[in-house]
């Protein structure tokens, strides 16, 4: 049963910074990390909903945070505290096999990242990651190397 992306409303502003808005780390698993939420949020919207991806800059940290959020189903309190553990799923019917937030997160810690997860049943769930600002061509004018 594939994703019904007609019932899902995409929001259609765009929240990003304006250019240069980059983030040191590897372009794939920086991409992979934001499908896999993006795939989450479609999924906790089986009726609809609106998915909203906004990004900014934390001028102060040097940081730049992206958010993928949605007014899907929500995760439990309780689950909330072992969502990025191995094998975990919230999904029934054998739907996940819950590796996909714990890539999240270990991708996300290998770029010197942080993520947030903010969530309220039957409201919605809103992932945030922040990476360290600037490109791998910076990172290693500084001397560190890139993941």
């Amino acid at each position: 049963m594939g994703h019904q992306m007609d019932k899902i409303e995409l929001q259609r502003e765009v929240r990003l910074p304006p250019p240069p808005f980059s983030a040191y780390g590897d372009y794939a698993q920086i991409q992979q990390v934001l499908m896999n939420l993006i795939s989450n949020a479609i999924e906790a919207m089986p009726d609809g909903g609106t998915l909203t991806i906004e990004g900014g800059y934390e001028e102060d940290q040097d940081r730049i945070w992206l958010a993928v959020r949605d007014t899907g189903c929500g995760i439990a309190k309780e689950d909330l505290q072992r969502i990025f553990e191995p094998f975990y799923s919230t999904k029934s019917g054998g739907k996940g096999v819950g590796l996909g937030l714990s890539m999240v997160y270990g991708i996300t810690l290998e770029h010197n990242g942080t993520v947030e997860v903010e969530s309220t049943l039957g409201q919605g769930t809103c992932f945030k990651i922040t990476l360290p600002a600037g490109s791998q061509d910076a990172a290693a004018a500084n001397g560190e190397n890139a993941p």
